[in-house]
């Protein structure tokens, strides 16, 4: 179902159907926090206010315990886990445990893969009700994803509780994926993922195309009609392609579309946007060390700086 780094990559193992880390969401147990078995990681943002920092802090197992703009000394953790079977509860508390804020439920089959994720959450801070989101994936006889179904419903009735039986139909279904996997000529591997829900040409093909060294390359999704924030456009690609270059990965985002004028509907005067570029350099434990990120005038600026501290 992943993408899989090789021990000769430094960039971080990449979902290509999610497009996020590989153990950052699905997985309560992060691999490479606990393989190199660190405590915490301070990050130290362009987006955070001056002086500040976010710091993650994780267990013996990688498992998230805390998510703090403080130090680290005096840190009581807000997480509970608790596990039955395949099933691992991650529950999160107020500061003096007597209120549920938030719970994920991870349910893996007994390969170890990801079927089942809830997430329940009062984001909003409403006082009767919370957001619920919950993703089903499902495999073919190879082991690899060929379904993905998600729901949401961002006004759930009541209080958040790991006790509420929740029930796909008690949500939304808006988003179903199906996905294909094919080997090209070159060797690379590719991953199609079609999306099956809403109007036919709104319907969004997602394509990730991955190495030999299993190292994504390129992330595209096309729709024959799409949106890219107010505006509407035909054969809209999103593309983002990744390059690997010794300790340095390289990641560039960038959409091609075209204007079609009302009378024909024929696609005319093609467009590509400007390309945004960030560079992340990582550590020779894969960790990340920093991020970069470009100004319109070329101007190279810091986005995040990684710092670690180990059991």
């Amino acid at each position: 179902m992943f993408i899989t780094v090789s021990v000769s990559c430094f960039g971080q193992d990449i979902n290509p159907y999610t497009k996020e880390p590989y153990y950052d969401k699905y997985y309560p147990e992060n691999k490479t926090i606990r393989s190199n078995r660190i405590k915490y990681i301070i990050d130290s943002s362009e987006f955070i206010l001056p002086g500040k920092f976010n710091i993650k802090l994780y267990d013996t197992l990688g498992r998230l315990i805390g998510d703090i703009n403080r130090s680290a000394h005096s840190f009581e953790t807000p997480f509970v886990y608790t596990k039955i079977g395949d099933t691992t509860f991650r529950l999160k508390y107020n500061a003096g445990k007597t209120v549920l804020l938030c719970y994920e439920r991870f349910v893996h089959n007994k390969k170890g893969q990801i079927i089942s994720y809830l997430d329940c959450c009062n984001y909003y801070f409403k006082s009767d009700s919370y957001y619920v989101g919950y993703v089903e994936f499902y495999y073919d006889e190879k082991n690899m994803l060929k379904t993905k179904l998600s729901y949401f419903n961002e006004e759930y009735p009541g209080k958040v509780s790991d006790k509420t039986k929740i029930k796909p139909t008690d949500l939304q279904l808006n988003d179903v994926v199906y996905y294909s996997h094919k080997t090209l000529k070159n060797g690379n591997k590719l991953i199609i993922g079609k999306h099956a829900l809403g109007k036919p040409d709104w319907r969004a093909i997602d394509s990730t195309i991955y190495d030999n060294q299993n190292r994504v390359i390129r992330f595209n999704s096309f729709a024959k009609v799409g949106s890219t924030g107010e505006w509407v456009f035909y054969n809209l690609n999103n593309i983002t392609d990744y390059e690997y270059t010794g300790s340095t990965l390289t990641i560039t985002n960038y959409s091609t579309y075209c204007r079609v004028p009302l009378i024909n509907n024929k696609c005319f005067d093609p467009l590509q946007t400007e390309k945004d570029v960030s560079i992340i350099i990582y550590n020779h434990d894969k960790t990340k060390k920093a991020q970069y990120g470009f100004y319109t005038n070329g101007e190279k600026y810091v986005k995040d700086k990684y710092s670690y501290a180990y059991y």
